[in-house]
């Protein structure tokens, strides 16, 4: 069975509510400036690791998501465009 690990959370004020996000995301870890982006509601681009392996541009926002019934803070994926 696989050892739980505790992911590093940023704790901060976001739109007046105090919330909980993963400093972590597809294993790139977010920079102090990248957090400031995030709060700030800015989009923010960087490089992610794929589980298949290799890597994307991931682009994205702070955001409210919902995992198994339950509501989270964090960071969320833009849908990718079609650039046909």
């Amino acid at each position: 069975m696989a050892e739980f690990v505790q992911r590093e959370k940023v704790e901060a004020t976001f739109n007046g509510e105090k919330i909980k996000f993963n400093r972590d995301w597809a294993g790139h870890r977010f920079t102090d400036a990248e957090v400031e982006a995030l709060l700030a509601g800015k989009e923010i681009t960087f490089t992610a690791n794929k589980k298949s392996g290799g890597t994307f541009e991931a682009t994205g926002s702070l955001g409210k998501g919902e995992f198994n019934g339950h509501e989270f803070w964090g960071f969320q994926l833009k849908p990718f465009e079609n650039n046909n």
